[in-house]
């Protein structure tokens, strides 16, 4: 052990910097996989929460890090950021980027702003399916005929050609329709999608993100915890 006490990389949503560093006061396990740490900044000396989704159950900052950052330690590490009653938790295994359009989302619904809020998740759903999409646009002009460019470029016609691919499943077709009409009514329309609009393009933005992260997300780890348990039988044996 250097002596140093623990500290990790990450972005200070007090002073502004980015990739500054904080040193760790406090870590606290929320579930197995996952730990909230609270930080101070070593620029502005302002303390922060962040979420820090760990690669071993048993990882403790203060015992591992050994005078590194801690980064190295954690799958992915988010700003904590102030729960509001009744604001959706956003999926596991979720990329940070995708996990903050969610985040910001699930916030404006919290808060009665519902056009904003069904704005946000329909983003969420069309930046998660184009991480599905590996055909890229061959000519980048709206007059453009090619196929490629409509599904890449529109979330309907991307939606239903991977359902017709078997990328998503197909009792999604009803919500595809949702997307289309509330998406559009909540960055178009002049009158509020309301609550019931908002919580139907959550729950699909909710869905989408269990299916194409979360599932496999939880495989993995379980096939990664599989592999530990024998190695250890192996080395016992």
């Amino acid at each position: 052990m250097s002596g140093e006490s623990p500290f990790l990389i990450a972005d200070c949503p007090r002073c502004g910097i980015g990739r500054i560093t904080f040193d760790i006061l406090a870590e606290f396990k929320i579930e197995n996989w996952t730990k909230s740490v609270f930080c101070r900044c070593r620029e502005c000396g302002e303390g922060s929460t962040f979420i820090a989704r760990i690669k071993h159950a048993e990882t403790i900052f203060s015992r591992d890090s050994e005078g590194r950052s801690a980064n190295f330690l954690c799958n992915s590490i988010t700003l904590q950021k102030p729960k509001f009653e009744n604001s959706a938790a956003c999926p596991e295994f979720v990329p940070p980027s995708i996990a903050g359009i969610f985040d910001e989302a699930a916030m404006c619904r919290a808060f009665g702003c519902y056009s904003a809020s069904g704005a946000m998740f329909r983003k969420v759903i069309d930046q998660a399916t184009r991480t599905l999409v590996d055909a890229k646009p061959v000519e980048e002009t709206k007059d453009a005929k090619n196929i490629s460019w409509k599904v890449f470029k529109d979330l309907r016609l991307r939606l239903n050609w991977l359902i017709t691919q078997g990328m998503l499943p197909n009792g999604m077709n009803e919500l595809v329709e949702c997307v289309r009409e509330d998406g559009n009514d909540a960055a178009h329309a002049l009158e509020s999608i309301g609550l019931e609009g908002a919580l139907d393009l959550e729950d699909f933005s909710k869905a989408i993100l269990e299916f194409l992260f979360t599932m496999p997300g939880k495989i993995a780890r379980n096939i990664e915890r599989r592999t530990s348990r024998r190695e250890m039988g192996n080395e016992a044996k």
